[in-house]
């Protein structure tokens, strides 16, 4: 839980993570990233590149599969084989959550230095630091979903490039959603395929890996390309095809920024009935115990019959700025 604020504008931040994958130790968020400024909160989920891949311990072959190979999955649920390592996979130590962590910081940076440049300009300018000074290449380096949310006095703006969601919170309980559906939309066919054998009953088997290794590959291609989905990676294009809006700041109460693995509590467990119930279970018990629920949620679905997902946990990070 972080609580802050600043003594040209109160504000308040409640914020969790949480890794996806219960043998990680070596960050909370797994592959998600949280910064906190005087002024901003900037939230990043990462997900390896097309070549490479991370164990996680939470997704395991179903107990009539226990030979098959265990699967290996990037934060944002796309899932492969383990694969032998070999020059083309790259350093391995540039991950999802490296990415994640080094755009995360140059974000931070820009938004102290350069206070007035737009959400768009600044996502962008970062992206090209990380190109020229880690020579990332296009389609083929870690990516990340973005969430950027800025006031002001007057205003609060918001951008979003990815799953996720932002969510403005009205006085009256009413809220507004920033949402990128753009990813959501494509490889339909390869997401009713393995959905529709979870509800079967086959579970994280090894065949599952396969059809989720189908699915990313179906997405790469489409990876910043018009009519296809836009994400922070290797072009600096993509910045200026993130959904942005500005609101009033007298208008909102508080403003929510949660990766896809916290706006499942809402859009599939149905945890909470709204944005606000979910709000004021955080108020009340903390963040911590919001990510709790979705988790216990989760291990209640081990083979993901109930809730055909990707995996059975997912990394979590939730912050809740109330201004």
């Amino acid at each position: 839980m972080i609580a802050s604020a600043s003594s040209h504008s109160s504000y308040r931040v409640l914020a969790a993570q949480r890794s996806g994958n219960a043998g990680d130790a070596s960050t909370v968020g797994g592959q998600d990233r949280l910064f906190v400024l005087e002024n901003a909160v900037i939230v990043l989920d990462g997900a390896s590149s097309a070549t490479e891949s991370l164990v996680v311990d939470a997704i395991a072959p179903s107990a009539s599969d226990a030979s098959e190979a265990r699967l290996t999955t990037g934060s944002s649920g796309d899932a492969t084989p383990q694969a032998e390592s070999s020059p083309a996979a790259g350093d391995p130590l540039k991950d999802g959550g490296w990415y994640a962590d080094q755009l995360g910081q140059t974000l931070e940076r820009r938004l102290q230095e350069q206070p007035v440049v737009s959400l768009q300009e600044t996502l962008a300018a970062a992206i090209e630091h990380m190109v020229n000074t880690y020579d990332l290449t296009p389609g083929a380096s870690p990516s990340s979903t973005v969430l950027i949310v800025r006031w002001s006095t007057e205003l609060v703006e918001a951008l979003i490039l990815g799953d996720g969601a932002i969510v403005v919170c009205r006085p009256d309980h009413t809220t507004h959603q920033l949402i990128d559906i753009r990813l959501a939309q494509l490889a339909q066919v390869q997401r009713r395929v393995y959905r529709e054998r979870l509800r079967a009953g086959t579970g994280y088997d090894h065949t599952h890996g396969h059809l989720l290794r189908a699915l990313r590959e179906e997405q790469r291609k489409r990876r910043n390309q018009p009519h296809g989905y836009w994400i922070a990676e290797a072009d600096p294009e993509a910045a200026y095809h993130a959904l942005t809006a500005t609101w009033s700041r007298s208008d909102i109460d508080a403003v929510v920024l949660a990766t896809d693995g916290v706006t499942a509590a809402i859009d599939v467990y149905r945890l909470y009935p709204d944005w606000p119930h979910l709000i004021e279970h955080a108020d009340r018990d903390g963040p911590d115990a919001v990510l709790e629920a979705i988790h216990v949620a989760e291990a209640e679905d081990p083979d993901g019959r109930r809730w055909p997902r990707s995996k059975v946990h997912d990394d979590k990070t939730l912050a809740i700025v109330h201004l």
